[in-house]
């Protein structure tokens, strides 16, 4: 089992043994939702402008370097398109885990 999931486990459930209650689990969900919605479209604009990048840069060098260049820039942008993935997805799922606490906070804005 991943370290990541036992100490974010063991976090949920001191929170909840000190009383802090759903409440604080509902107002920090709201917190990733919104940091979702803020951050990943700057990350899906600058993975895909930085893979293009990459892609004219390798046309320009030999084969070798050109092969390396070009995963890094697959990489890239397999990585706008996760971001997108997450971007449109993560806010809804979200959602259904914990309903949000007030209307407005069902889609990005």
């Amino acid at each position: 089992m991943n370290s990541t999931y036992l100490l974010l486990g063991a976090l949920l459930v001191v929170t909840l043994a000190l009383g802090a209650g759903f409440t604080q689990v509902q107002n920090t969900t709201d917190a990733v939702k919104q940091f979702l919605c803020n951050i990943l479209p700057l990350v899906v604009f600058l993975a895909v402008i930085f893979a293009a990048l990459l892609y004219g840069i390798s046309q320009v060098l030999p084969s070798e370097q050109k092969a390396r260049v070009g995963q890094f820039a697959g990489a890239a942008l397999v990585t706008g398109v996760l971001a997108a993935i997450v971007y449109i997805i993560g806010p809804a799922i979200l959602k259904q885990l914990f309903p949000p606490s007030k209307q407005s906070d069902l889609e990005c804005q």
